[in-house]
């Protein structure tokens, strides 16, 4: 007979205190042991044993129909698939729906459902947690929720939807109280949507979730004061993080990797402005940021090296504020600032349009050093003035007074005498100091640094100590005081050590960052957001030791946000309260850690009352701390205390709507003493965690390349091999080299033969794959070659070809029937 071995190949996917970047893992297990009422609470349970989404859906709403206000607590059979055929399983109010091992909702071949799960539009204290939800490629969302409010998404694993992985729209961007929550999510595979997309929301925050391979990764539209921390956008087509037209928001410590554009930030320069971009990590990208918005501001992002243009500005880019510590960029018409710093003295530009003259003194007195100082800005007024202070001891004689423009380099120590502030500015921008230490030497009644209205400055890498004796409280003796400031004021990377007042003191103005500071042993406060202080971000800070407060933020501060800070050994760990200015009110705390503290959190207000002089009325107000959002802390190790308010978590009265959710309270001697202005939602949770994703994406990230190149289909080194099969052999998709490719070959020398054979490699951590040869004698009609020891057989030729144990080779062995003329065998690779 005529033998005709040909070898086909075919791939298919089936429908079935940080630095920049990453800070491990934010989210803590919770452990509340309630849902909403610290006593007396009823809840209806449902066990589902069904696995029926229809059986299931009519046990909810039988519960719902029998109470209307419980909690309806909905758990899931293990070990069990769900179909969505027509209708998403449909949740409302008050509604806890949790998975178990191996639950997955999925959609049916034929599924004409809207989403998987859907959250009907008013609903509110809802949530979903340890959960896969696959949309097979329908054309669905995995969850569906418009028009909620206070909905919580956690550890759930959601692939291939045609439309949005999650979908959640809030009340609106200028509604306070519906904060919605998305931590610990695996998003994967919404190739033309987002993975998670959040529209209309306030106060929403997004932690710990990774999303790859979807067109988006995180898209957020239409928000404001959102929190999106330590998240991971991969492999997404179109970008990692993508916002448009939001607010206030802060988007820090994420890692974008191998996606068309790390961030996009778009939208009309009225509808986004004022966002912080701040300490992400950009690798492998066409496009680092693409920016457009105005008055947004980005600091202390990193970009590797892979990344072609680390800034690209919109088209439609207004004026932005760039305060770049690490890396020079190229922002022609911005607010651009790259000041040298003790840790990068670099000598390129600082600002457009500016020259530099860098001045290096020996002087051993700030008296001396403000001469040659203002020498240097009287010959070149129009320069940024770099100011490097070398003598290893200066005498702090008089304030160093600095004007706009001007970055301060210290080297050695800067010894105050009494009443001399160090550094002084006012109505100044453009300025930085960094390096150095400088000693109060114990006397008080003087600030170390006093900014009044300034903004765009930097103090960075600097040591500050003596400012005081801490159990003796003298006013006016704060270290740094930073006086209706404006955006952005930073201050990082420093250690304050001592002193008689407050340690860093933010009062009046707005858009502080303060970040990755240590503030211990002061008299007041560690961190202080004082009066009317908002829209800033505190994060990654340590204030340990205080007198007063670790953090506290008082009378009438606004929209701050306050993420991963930890405070310990302090009376009151994180204090929220208003005694005379008016409400403080819509800030945010999420994932601080309170150790050790007398009281961890703490939410309060007084009456005040004040008495005209001239009509002797006296009027009475009262002071509350309202709608603020406390997101997942850690309290733990609250002592014993003879004070009933003292306990992990506080929230007196002069308050309401203070909402607490998913803490994880440990090793407290009391969790909870008054409660009268909090809002709790403790909704379940699971302390056994999902294996990460493995498989393609695994073998994606041993690879530096982009999104479209890395998608399973692309043919990034053009040897008509896509990926998915350069993944399946365990090839390098990037190599020039020609591949190892399966082999046919004929076998007449084994017994019972003859034999056609079908050598290929397989990778043995392709656990998402099915490999399965398949045979036709007419290239039209294909079959599946089963092994079953008889005509056919699978032998292994090679257990570890690679030596790194990552794959083996393999042979099939099939008869060939005489009978036959022609036989063709190829393999087919499918991903589930």
């Amino acid at each position: 007979m005529t033998r005709s071995p040909v070898v086909f190949l075919m791939a298919t996917i089936a429908t079935s205190l940080a630095q920049p970047g990453l800070t491990g893992t934010l989210y803590t297990v919770p452990n509340g042991t309630f849902f909403q009422q610290p006593a007396g609470e009823t809840v209806t349970t449902i066990n589902d044993t069904s696995g029926s989404i229809s059986t299931l859906q009519t046990a909810i709403n039988s519960a719902r129909t029998a109470n209307a206000t419980r909690f309806l607590i909905i758990n899931l059979k293990s070990n069990t698939e769900y179909l969505v055929t027509t209708t998403p399983l449909i949740l409302g109010s008050k509604m806890c729906l949790s998975g178990s091992s191996n639950t997955s909702i999925a959609a049916s071949s034929s599924t004409t459902a809207t989403s998987l799960i859907k959250i009907t539009g008013g609903s509110s204290y809802t949530s979903v947690n340890y959960l896969t939800l696959n949309g097979n490629q329908a054309d669905l969302y995995g969850i569906e929720a418009p028009g909620v409010s206070r909905v919580s998404l956690d550890q759930l694993v959601i692939r291939q939807t045609g439309k949005d992985g999650l979908f959640l729209q809030g009340l609106g961007s200028a509604n306070f109280d519906n904060q919605i929550t998305v931590t610990r999510c695996e998003v994967s595979e919404a190739t033309t949507a987002a993975g998670i997309h959040l529209s209309a929301t306030t106060q929403a925050t997004c932690l710990d979730n990774l999303c790859h391979n979807n067109a988006y990764g995180i898209l957020l539209e239409s928000s404001a004061h959102a929190s999106l921390i330590n998240n991971q956008a991969k492999f997404n087509t179109l970008s990692g993080i993508g916002v448009t037209n939001i607010t206030w928001s802060k988007i820090t410590h994420n890692l974008c990797q191998g996606n068309g554009t790390g961030f996009s930030i778009a939208g009309a320069t009225n509808l986004n402005q004022w966002n912080f971009i701040v300490s992400n990590e950009i690798r492998t990208s066409s496009e680092g940021i693409s920016l457009g918005g105005y008055a947004n501001v980005l600091h202390d992002n990193l970009f590797a090296s892979d990344v072609t243009s680390p800034l690209v500005l919109r088209s439609d880019a207004g004026v932005n504020r760039i305060i770049t510590t690490s890396t020079p960029l190229s922002a022609p018409g911005q607010d651009y600032f790259y000041p040298p710093t003790a840790l990068n003295r670099h000598t390129n530009p600082i600002m457009n349009g500016k020259g530099r003259t860098d001045i290096t003194t020996s002087a051993t007195t700030l008296s001396a050093i403000q001469t040659a100082y203002n020498a240097a800005r009287t010959s070149n007024p129009n320069n940024v003035t770099v100011l490097q202070l070398t003598a290893p001891t200066i005498t702090g004689d008089a304030p160093l007074s600095l004007s706009s423009n001007t970055c301060v380099l210290l080297d050695g120590t800067i010894k105050l005498n009494p009443g001399v502030v160090a550094f002084s500015a006012a109505n100044s921008t453009f300025l930085s100091i960094s390096g150095g230490t400088v000693d109060g030497q114990n006397t008080t009644g003087r600030n170390g640094v006093t900014f009044s209205n300034c903004s765009r400055f930097v103090i960075d890498q600097m040591n500050w100590k003596n400012f005081g004796v801490k159990t003796t409280r003298v006013t006016g003796s704060d270290v740094l005081a930073l006086l209706s400031c404006g955006t952005p004021s930073i201050v990082g990377h420093c250690t304050l050590d001592g002193g008689a007042a407050r340690g860093i003191w933010a009062k009046g103005g707005g858009g502080y960052i303060m970040s990755d500071n240590s503030s211990a042993n002061m008299n007041m406060d560690g961190i202080d957001v004082d009066a009317y202080t908002s829209y800033s971000l505190i994060q990654f800070n340590s204030t340990p030791g205080n007198i007063r407060s670790g953090l506290f933020v008082e009378e009438a501060a606004k929209y701050n946000q306050l993420i991963g800070n930890l405070t310990s050994s302090n009376p009151i760990g994180i204090n929220v309260y208003s005694m005379v200015a008016g409400p403080t009110s819509y800030n945010s705390f999420i994932a601080n850690t309170c150790q050790a503290n007398t009281r961890g959190l703490r939410t309060g207000g007084a009456i005040y009352k004040s008495t005209n002089t001239t009509t002797k009325v006296v009027t009475t107000t009262t002071n509350r701390a309202d709608h603020n959002f406390f997101f997942n802390n850690v309290v733990r190790e609250t002592p014993k205390s003879s004070n009933s308010s003292d306990a992990a978590i506080c929230a007196q009265a002069y308050g309401s709507e203070n909402y607490f959710v998913r803490h994880s309270l440990t090793s407290n001697v009391k969790d909870y003493s008054d409660t009268t202005s909090a809002v709790f939602f403790n909704s379940p949770f699971s302390t056994t965690s999902f294996t990460p994703s493995s498989g393609y994406f695994d073998w994606q990230q041993s690879f530096a390349w982009s999104a479209s190149a890395s998608l399973p289909d692309a043919d990034p080194n053009q040897n008509r091999l896509p990926n998915l099969l350069e993944y399946a052999l365990d090839l390098n998709p990037l190599s020039e080299t020609p591949p190892t490719l399966p082999s046919v070959g004929w076998n007449t020398t084994t017994l019972d033969g003859p034999w056609l054979t079908f050598t290929y490699r397989h990778n043995l951590k392709a656990d998402d794959l099915t490999y399965e040869i398949l045979s036709s004698d007419d290239l039209l009609t294909w079959s599946v070659l089963n092994v079953d020891e008889v005509s056919t057989f699978s032998e292994t030729v090679d257990a570890n070809p690679d030596g790194d144990g990552s794959c083996e080779i393999l042979r099939i062995r099939t008869f060939a029937d005489p009978s036959l003329n022609k036989l063709f065998l190829r393999l087919r690779v499918t991903r589930q």
